[in-house]
């Protein structure tokens, strides 16, 4: 008998991050990139359901299928306290299930409750990055609503049967911070569609008008002013085009004006439409001020072969050499200011190797098909153990 047949199937449960529903996947152009991932496992032949945190998210399933989905139900308003008894509305769920998985930590806990349910359930927490200390001050977070966030963490890390990180430096920070033995933590990294995001076969022309690609939240750390400062040294060089949502967006508009700079404020846009907008720009820059986990927008990049501008930052130096796959920069102006011109200074021949450089390393490291069987030895394991 072949030895794939011995192994058991997979019925997952996927529980989405603390708060997040459908409706806003589906809002934030976020939904086609879950599900395309999803979709992919479940056709496999395993059978998926997602928890959310979405009272009408029922009206999505025809779009999901054959994915479940678990909405939120009964009479509790507060996600928070609803997460505490999520697993217990969908108990029959839980009770079939072998796998319960976190699309990010937040969230995780309810995995806890649902082995209390299915003690032979296991449980894995997934994180696509890792809530250091920092990060969530960062984040806003102080006082009781940090060390809740932590203890969350240290809670889930301890009682879970395995972890996912993105990078080895997320893995090596959990170990350390939390006290966390090695052998729960396991190394798979972000991935993107290879067959959506098509490479570009034309290398872009920096000798005239440039046109420079900006995804992202709409924050302050994400340094998107400081670009715009940067592109004001460049006089009538650039165009910007800035996808994304967030509060800062005012602030931006108003230093987009100050500064007269050519910028189209995009709004969300669906993930299936990014291989057009990477394909019809010259440039793409990801200059964030930290960050863990693996940074989607850089890898995007590289799928599709757009040069890109990082900051030099541990959740970029994971995967991006500086002038052999991709740009890094320090994330302030004067340094932006020089990446940009390293960039378009940069020999034509040289770029285009560059760029092919870079969709390799997607292909051999980072493609979807691939992140996901490493998903599925790793919940076969689990199960065989």
């Amino acid at each position: 008998m072949n030895p794939v047949e011995d192994k058991p199937k997979l019925n997952i449960i996927v529980l989405m991050t603390l708060g997040v529903s459908l409706r806003m996947w589906h809002t934030s152009g976020q939904a086609s990139r879950e599900a395309n991932h999803y979709k992919r496992l479940a056709n496999k032949g395993h059978s998926l359901s997602l928890l959310t945190y979405g009272k009408h998210d029922l009206e999505y399933s025809p779009y999901w299928s054959p994915i479940n989905i678990l909405p939120w139900i009964g009479r509790i308003n507060h996600f928070i306290k609803y997460s505490f008894i999520a697993a217990i509305y969908h108990w029959r769920a839980f009770r079939s299930a072998n796998i319960v998985k976190s699309n990010q930590s937040p969230g995780s806990l309810v995995g806890l409750v649902g082995r209390l349910i299915n003690p032979s359930l296991k449980w894995v927490v997934r994180c696509g990055w890792v809530g250091t200390k920092d990060a969530l001050i960062a984040e806003g977070k102080t006082g009781w609503l940090l060390k809740r966030a932590l203890f969350a963490e240290w809670l889930a890390f301890k009682t879970c049967d395995a972890i996912i990180v993105t990078t080895q430096s997320d893995a090596n920070y959990v170990i350390d911070a939390y006290n966390i033995k090695p052998h729960k933590l396991n190394v798979i990294p972000n991935s993107v569609d290879v067959e959506v995001l098509s490479y570009k076969q034309k290398t872009p022309d920096f000798t005239d008008t440039i046109k420079l690609l900006l995804v992202g939240r709409l924050a302050e750390m994400k340094n998107f002013h400081l670009v715009f400062e940067a592109v004001h040294q460049f006089p009538n060089r650039f165009e910007i085009s800035l996808i994304g949502s967030g509060d800062y967006r005012p602030t931006l508009e108003r230093s987009a004006k100050e500064l007269k700079l050519n910028i189209r404020f995009l709004g969300n846009l669906a993930n299936d439409q990014l291989t057009h907008q990477h394909h019809s720009h010259d440039l793409v820059v990801m200059t964030e001020a930290w960050g863990s986990g693996m940074p989607k927008v850089v890898l995007e990049a590289m799928a599709t072969g757009t040069p890109f501008l990082a900051s030099n930052i541990r959740s970029v130096r994971q995967f991006v050499e500086d002038g052999v796959n991709g740009f890094i920069c320090e994330p302030d102006t004067a340094s932006i200011h020089a990446g940009l011109r390293r960039i378009v200074e940069f020999n034509a021949v040289d770029l285009d190797q560059m760029r092919q450089r870079a969709r390799r390393d997607i292909e051999l490291k980072y493609s979807m098909d691939s992140c996901i069987e490493s998903e599925i030895d790793l919940f076969h394991n689990l199960l065989s153990t």
